[in-house]
């Protein structure tokens, strides 16, 4: 009997060890008596990370595209909705904004902002100018009518119905009344327009045309419509004189030159030599007829 106490204290003294040993759990007992095992409270682990949230995210990507020298919790986020599964708003932060009015023009509509102050693109990690959102195709016709509805309640407080302050780019000079020749010239142009333009331009490729005055010299000379330029007006009477000619415009648009792979205004065209003050004098015609509806007697 001595021998078999010993044993049971010995076996009594192992198990209260083993206890010990595995001091995270803990016996504790059910309603219906049965018992459960449960942490003791010496798990460490964690809470799990927030994901950022949407501004978060937008302000990140505008101070690593537009602001490497602010932080990210400088800026705000003003949203103006999802479009097309954009998001679209104005990105405010550390900086002044003055009270001129700048004009951009995007698609067929005129958004007006204080200077410095635009309305930014948000899609798949990158953002973007809203012209640039445009111009890479994120945002179609139909969205620039709604959003301008949208921005002329949010920022003038203005009601508008959905179409107003749509604009009509000047349509002249029809693309389906050329030559095969000269459509051939003018899609060469276009493309290497906007292959030199598109981080500006606030429209598609497809959105533009020219107005082809014709080659002279080995230039291609026209306007080219659809980046939003010739809308803009001047004050009245503005004009600029190329060789002897004064080109009078309405609007800031003027006339380009191709030649090789490179464009100039026609100022600059001529003033570099691409073109003879007798090509400008035969550009000089077709522009009073077609701009201004005057023909040009010899001798004028």
């Amino acid at each position: 009997m001595k021998a078999l106490s010993i044993i049971l204290i010995l076996a009594m003294l192992l198990c209260a060890l083993t206890g010990c040993q595995s001091g995270n759990i803990t016996q504790e007992p059910n309603a219906d008596g049965s018992l459960t095992q449960a942490p003791t409270g010496t798990d460490h682990t964690e809470p799990p990370t927030e994901p950022p949230t949407l501004k978060e995210l937008i302000a990140t990507a505008y101070c690593q595209q537009y602001a490497t020298q602010v932080s990210p919790k400088q800026v705000s986020w003003d949203s103006y909705g999802e479009f097309e599964g954009c998001q679209i708003g104005f990105v405010d932060g550390p900086w002044m904004y003055t009270a001129m009015l700048v004009d951009e023009i995007v698609g067929s509509y005129i958004f007006n902002y204080r200077q410095g102050h635009t309305l930014y693109v948000y899609k798949d990690g990158q953002i973007m100018k809203l012209r640039e959102a445009y111009g890479e195709g994120w945002l179609s016709d139909d969205t620039m009518a709604q959003l301008y509805v949208v921005f002329q309640d949010r920022y003038y407080g203005k009601k508008v119905e959905l179409g107003d302050g749509k604009v009509d780019l000047p349509t002249d000079d029809s693309y389906e009344n050329l030559t095969d020749d000269e459509r051939a010239i003018v899609d060469l142009v276009l493309k290497e327009y906007y292959q030199h333009n598109k981080h500006k331009l606030g429209v598609s490729e497809e959105r533009l045309s020219m107005r082809y005055y014709g080659e002279f010299e080995g230039c291609y000379v026209g306007f080219i419509d659809g980046d939003g330029s010739s809308i803009i007006e001047y004050s009245p009477g503005s004009c600029g004189y190329i060789g002897p000619y004064r080109f009078e415009y309405k609007t800031d648009q003027r006339l380009m030159v191709y030649k090789n792979g490179a464009f100039l205004d026609l100022y600059n065209a001529h003033n570099q030599k691409w073109l003879s003050d007798e090509a400008v004098g035969q550009i000089y015609e077709i522009f009073q007829q077609r701009y201004h509806g005057v023909t040009i007697e010899d001798g004028e």
